[in-house]
């Protein structure tokens, strides 16, 4: 795990305002490279920093997939938390058997009631699958009384959440649309970090492939915003934060 130091801080707010597309790293990473960032989703690089495979088991995509059993295939609301032996459930249990228990009991808790259209279990379970999915990754979660959960807006201006956060955009309380992370700026302003595959949207000169820095808000605009508190971020992700 790492931190910005405040120069490095300081250099990030220095790029210019916060704008909606943000900067982009440089020199860009081209389609093919060893790094594999070029191909990385917004949630491979929010969780890891790095281009990371659907198939690994802590991927965005295999977490959100094979911690539920699902009823009428994966396009359907889950019907209960997969905790069968050998279930992905179990084996984070194992690895974290604090923190992790309590948050697939929250699953547990509010799956029926979110199938219903019940709002607060929605966010229960959006919020719990965003901390489970950063514990898998190696995230240490800040203060779990601090959660963001907001429609048509942004936590841009909220120091509340801390140095470091993750966030998720998403239409669907067992899904997600956009996922970044954010750094709380000497101003007191927040930048966002984001890339998408492929990264549009793409900044002349520079080669296609980038991760945005100093953005305004989470792209997706519109849709609900999830936001929980990270106390650092990864070094895969300081190191290219930082790149000139």
């Amino acid at each position: 795990m790492a931190i910005l130091s405040i120069t490095q801080k300081v250099t990030l707010q220095n790029l210019g305002p916060l704008t909606r597309d943000g900067y982009p790293t440089g020199p860009g990473y081209i389609s093919g490279d060893n790094d594999g960032l070029y191909n990385a989703a917004c949630w491979s690089w929010a969780l890891t920093g790095r281009f990371l495979s659907v198939a690994n088991h802590n991927s965005a995509p295999y977490i959100y997939e094979n911690l539920f059993k699902w009823g009428n295939g994966i396009a359907k609301p889950p019907t209960s938390v997969n905790r069968d032996t050998n279930s992905l459930a179990n084996q984070l249990s194992v690895s974290n058997p604090i923190t992790i228990p309590i948050l697939l009991n929250v699953l547990d808790e509010n799956l029926a009631n979110a199938t219903k259209g019940d709002k607060m279990s929605q966010n229960a379970v959006r919020i719990a699958l965003l901390r489970i999915s950063a514990i898998a990754n190696g995230f240490t979660l800040g203060n779990l009384s601090v959660t963001n959960l907001v429609v048509n807006g942004s936590d841009v201006s909220d120091p509340i959440l801390g140095d470091y956060a993750l966030h998720l955009r998403s239409t669907s309380w067992y899904g997600w649309d956009h996922w970044g992370i954010s750094i709380l700026l000497p101003n007191g302003t927040r930048s966002f970090v984001q890339k998408v595959n492929g990264s549009n949207p793409s900044k002349v000169p520079y080669k296609d492939g980038h991760v945005f820095r100093n953005g305004i808000a989470m792209w997706d605009e519109g849709m609900p915003l999830t936001s929980i508190a990270i106390t650092e971020l990864l070094q895969e992700q300081v190191n290219i934060i930082v790149a000139s």
